[in-house]
């Protein structure tokens, strides 16, 4: 009888233990499809620190910042990815999630137009991502600084960078706001880089990283070694020691698969200069542009 209590009670202790090296799985969404803003997620997988930590993310690309945000809030997303004014308005409205942490000191943003200067966009129409969103804050702090407000110009909305350019290509906007390499694309168009986003914001976060209470309340330790490799991550990308490395891209972008891109230079120059990153464009992306 002892013994068969004693193999009882051990087989409830072996089944009460994690087996080691499990990795806690979490469910990670980030806006629309891979690209510069989940670099620092892209990384952490790359270079293991999410194995290091026992953390297994299921990324889940989602096509617009309100649907994020909206199933962050239901919960059928544990964190995401996503511009810093989205979760605030969300946790004004009682929304049950917050900002682990920001992601993003600056923002990435060009405009360009098909006129010179911001204030020849009065009466224009100007396209960007949304009315509640980051870009909204951008676009009132260059327009403003430049002395044009609300009801000077006309706003519509496209959610993404690429459906941005599309518009602006097409002549439905007058102007809009992309990220690299979309302003290079513009610019080769013939279009004018009115102005760098980040000379009228630079107080203002990009992005940040945020949770559901529910997740952050029940799995705190996860949380806290997600942070720490995106640390991690981020230490990573920002050391400058780091050496480049050729890789072999299947793409249409001629000069990118012979390993030769012609704007290398000045797309790393435009990096540096801003603190920023660049966009990643698929096969899709760069036949839009074309």
């Amino acid at each position: 009888m002892f013994a068969r209590r004693l193999a009882t009670a051990l087989l409830a202790l072996l089944l009460s233990v994690p087996v080691a090296g499990a990795a806690e799985k979490f469910e990670a969404g980030l806006l629309g499809s891979p690209n510069s803003a989940g670099w620092i997620w892209y990384i952490a997988e790359a270079e293991g620190f999410f194995a290091k930590a026992d953390l297994a993310p299921d990324i889940i690309y989602v096509p617009t910042p309100s649907g994020l945000m909206q199933q962050l809030a239901a919960g059928s997303l544990d964190t995401v990815e996503i511009g810093v004014v989205e979760p605030i308005h969300a946790i004004a409205r009682g929304a049950p999630v917050a900002i682990a942490r920001i992601m993003g000191a600056v923002p990435p943003y060009e405009m360009v137009a098909n006129v010179k200067t911001v204030k020849e966009l009065k009466g224009k129409t100007i396209v960007i991502g949304g009315l509640v969103d980051i870009n909204r804050v951008y676009l009132n702090r260059i327009m403003s600084g430049n002395g044009l407000h609300d009801g000077d110009y006309d706003i519509t909305t496209v959610g993404n960078t690429p459906g941005r350019f599309a518009a602006l290509k097409s002549g439905s906007a007058d102007a809009t706001m992309v990220a690299a390499p979309f302003n290079f694309y513009a610019e080769n168009a013939g279009f004018h880089n009115v102005g760098l986003i980040l000379d009228y914001a630079k107080d203002l976060p990009f992005g940040s990283t945020d949770v559901s209470l529910a997740y952050a309340k029940d799995h705190r330790g996860a949380l806290l070694r997600l942070l720490d490799v995106l640390e991690a991550s981020s230490l990573w990308f920002n050391d400058t020691n780091k050496e480049m490395k050729p890789v072999v891209a299947e793409t249409r972008a001629t000069a990118i698969r012979i390993g030769n891109p012609a704007s290398w230079r000045k797309a790393a120059n435009v990096i540096e200069a801003t603190g920023g990153w660049c966009e990643q464009a698929n096969d899709s992306g760069i036949a839009l542009a074309k």
